[in-house]
């Protein structure tokens, strides 16, 4: 009996972490409990904040068991603040369900697929540049003239309108309309975002209206007009777009160079994660004119080899290439939470479940190679995280063709998949499209889901001498026909400012990932038990107070809980006749009912050395058990928690012990403190302490036994059980805690 109820405190131990106790019953020094007037003393142990002398006191329930329950309060108190932020973001999946593009290799995402199979460049020679003397005469400009832009956008906003705006203004009415949204769905909806961004402002408009102002044109003021300003703000397109579309949710603007496009989505995920939205548009626009390109060419930035063999002028990571080709367009995509999807029976593209975001702190132009390097990191670790472990199928590289840029990508690509044991395919899209500035990381990404899509990856074109750099990389030299399952998509830019988007292909019954381990990363503490002075009448004063605002809360949370479980609750207890007697119902009830749960996790977290359990307790194997079990816990707990614990158990408590992804976390937190010499070193301490302590087992056996008294909890416990242990620990464990009284009658003193 004694094996079996170390195994239960140990389960309260290793999941809540000693600093569960952190200022309570087991971390008093030299008080005094009433029940016994023993005094307590911490001073003899190996290890501050135990007690070596264990916990006495054999009161109503035991405060070891109070201790237990005040971990599991504080856990279901926790929940409610930490989930609702973090692991509220892992449940909340983003899917995307719809794009739309304005780009030179087309404007319709049919023909940009069929340029992109086919190896087709975008770029094309410019007359204007060389006329004005720029020594790049190459340039990629979507093939919309004047009237067509007219007719496509209603005047009263096109006058609000720079180049970059109204490129980026056909992007989301053609994304809206390729999700299927009727405006009822986005227009004055809280729950719309619309993160939109732009590279540079409207640099003809600045230009115009200054020379006008400088050269004392007549009636300049009426040639300068009064939309100028709002064409030339570093927010043009988000506040024209969210305007014209009347979104009403959070809206902002971002503008951080080349990685502009790939920041609004990343971002726009995280309102959707963090829910503050139910779905989002995302995506930038950027404008190519002669004013921008004259002062990129004088940096040396562009190409100027190839002026008369444009569509071979960009070609990222040939030996022979000489800077990027300069381009504009715009890019949306929708995106929403895979619930909110579903329920409207959208098309789903696929899952977005990795965004990374740094800086290089390194130089204003000139890459690390390690700032990026870091970043598709932390892209990868939280799509692992999310959508489970798999390979990335398909990096589309930032891959600008630019002498510098180029090699450094590749080293951070290599060197990040070397760690990883295998090398994916890589390639760049700017080689057909060219380098559309704040725009680049919405087009790439649009055109990673369009191959994810339709099946192929698309030649990096232009390759006639592969750079050594590449020596070992699967760098894609022609198409790659065939299904992916995750690709990467970079974006990189002036100031060291990074992104990475990792898009997973969509599974509609989930990916088998884990929760973002942050959940429980901050050890749990209990406030409010144990203090100094404190009686075991005010310890149990105080688990009613929790209990009933923890009720409070979950009525107040509309949908989050069944009200009816709160009423039932609230019903059994009015029965009882005192204060007193409704504070012990209450402190049993949540008892009996916790410590199944932590008797059948703890039976589960040792399965592989059941021989050990059920003879000499081994530390090592609770913490083999851990991870070799950590599915079969999840289901075990839910399981465990049948309907009839309804009766036992607060809502809010039933609330945390159903979410599973809240118990990989607690198993991760435990795996993760079994791993510490120290931590192993005070538990085994503190168990062979409390082994010798005949009052403590007494009481545990007292609280344990009543716990289990409850014929449906026992069989609710044992069926957990029996899912994750074969029937020979079954059967042993049911022997173990036999008894003879198995009736249900309530027992409210």
């Amino acid at each position: 009996m004694r094996v079996g109820e170390t195994l239960l405190l140990v389960a309260a131990v290793a999941i809540y972490g000693g600093h569960a106790f952190t200022g309570g019953v087991l971390n008093r020094r030299s008080e005094t409990v009433p029940s016994t007037g023993t005094p307590v003393s911490s001073q003899s142990t190996e290890t501050p904040g135990f007690s070596s002398a264990g916990a006495t006191g054999a009161g109503t329930v035991g405060t070891v068991a109070l201790a237990a329950l005040g971990a599991l309060s504080a856990a279901a108190a926790r929940s409610r603040r930490v989930t609702s932020l973090v692991s509220r973001a892992a449940e909340r999946r983003v899917v995307v369900t719809g794009m739309g593009i304005t780009s030179c290799l087309g404007n319709t995402l049919d023909d940009v697929a069929d340029n992109l199979k086919n190896g087709n460049s975008g770029i094309t020679f410019s007359e204007e540049y060389e006329k004005l003397g720029i020594k790049s005469n190459v340039r990629g400009r979507p093939n919309l003239t004047p009237a067509e832009i007219k007719e496509l956008i209603p005047r009263k906003t096109l006058r609000f309108m720079g180049p970059n705006a109204q490129f980026a203004y056909i992007a989301l009415d053609r994304a809206i309309q390729d999700a299927g949204l009727k405006p009822e769905d986005y227009e004055n909806n809280e729950r719309c975002a619309s993160i939109l961004g732009q590279g540079g402002t409207s640099i003809p408009d600045v230009t115009e209206s200054c020379g006008y102002v400088a050269d004392q044109v007549k009636r300049w003021p009426s040639k300068v007009g009064p939309y100028r300003v709002t064409r030339t703000m570093g927010s043009t397109v988000s506040a024209v777009l969210s305007s014209a579309f009347k979104l009403q949710g959070p809206s902002f603007s971002i503008s951080s160079a080349c990685s502009t496009g790939a920041h609004c989505i990343g971002v726009a995920m995280e309102q959707i994660q963090l829910n503050k939205a139910d779905m989002a548009v995302a995506g930038a626009g950027e404008n190519e004119c002669w004013q921008f390109t004259a002062m990129f060419d004088c940096m040396g930035a562009l190409s100027t080899k190839r002026n008369h063999e444009p569509t071979k002028a960009s070609r990222a990571f040939d030996k022979d290439r000489d800077g990027f080709v300069i381009a504009g367009g715009g890019g949306m995509v929708v995106l929403e939470e895979l619930e909110h999807a579903k329920a409207r029976g959208a098309r789903i593209y696929a899952e977005l479940t990795g965004y990374g975001a740094n800086s290089d702190g390194y130089d204003v132009v000139a890459p690390s190679g390690v700032g990026g390097e870091k970043c598709m990191k932390i892209a990868l670790a939280m799509a692992d995280e999310i959508a489970g472990e798999k390979q990335v199928d398909y990096v589309n590289t930032h891959g600008t063709s630019t002498p510098i840029g180029d090699v450094q990508e590749l080293g951070a690509v290599k060197r990040v998949f070397e760690e990883k044991g295998y090398q994916p395919y890589v390639g760049s899209t700017k080689s057909m499209s060219g380098h559309a500035l704040g725009a680049a990381g919405v087009h790439e990404a649009i055109y990673s889901l369009l191959m994810m899509d339709r099946g192929f990856l698309a030649e990096s074109i232009n390759i006639d001498d592969l750079v050594d750099e590449a020596d070992g990389m699967k760098i894609l030299t022609e198409r790659h026909d065939g299904g992916v399952a995750r690709v990467a998509s970079n974006s990189f830019g002036f100031g060291g400012t990074n992104a990475c988007l990792v898009f997973d292909k969509f599974e509609a019954h989930g990916k088998g990932g884990r929760s973002l381990s942050l959940v429980a990363a901050e050890p749990m503490r209990v406030v409010g038990i144990g203090r100094e002075n404190q009686t075991d009448r005010n310890i149990t004063s105080f688990t009613e107070f929790r209990c009933r605002k923890l009720l409070q809360r979950d009525r107040r949370v509309e949908g989050q809980v069944n009200t009816t479980q709160g009423e039932q609750w609230n019903v059994k207890r009015s029965a009882c006749a005192s204060r007193a007697e409704k504070a012990t119902w209450t402190t049993r009830r949540v008892l009996r009912g916790s410590l199944a749960v932590l008797l059948a996790l703890a039976a589960i977290l040792t399965t592989p050395v059941a021989a050990e359990i059920f003879g000499n307790f081994s530390l090592d194997g609770l913490s083999q058990g851990a991870a070799f079990v950590k599915k079969p816990i999840v289901a075990g707990l839910v399981e465990i928690l049948e309907p009839v614990m309804c009766e036992s158990l607060p809502p809010a408590l039933i609330k945390t012990f159903k979410d599973e992804r809240m118990a990989c976390s607690m198993v991760c937190m435990m795996e993760h403190m079994m791993a510490n010499p120290d931590f192993v070193k005070v538990l085994k301490n503190f168990i062979s302490t409390s082994m010798t302590n005949e009052e403590l087992l007494g009481s545990l056996k007292e609280v344990m036994r009543d716990a289990l008294s409850d014929s449906h909890l026992y069989k609710s416990a044992m069926h957990g059980v029996a899912n994750s242990l074969n029937p020979l620990h079954s059967e042993t464990l049911g022997k173990m805690f036999s008894r003879k009284d198995k009736s249900d009658s309530p027992r409210p003193s």
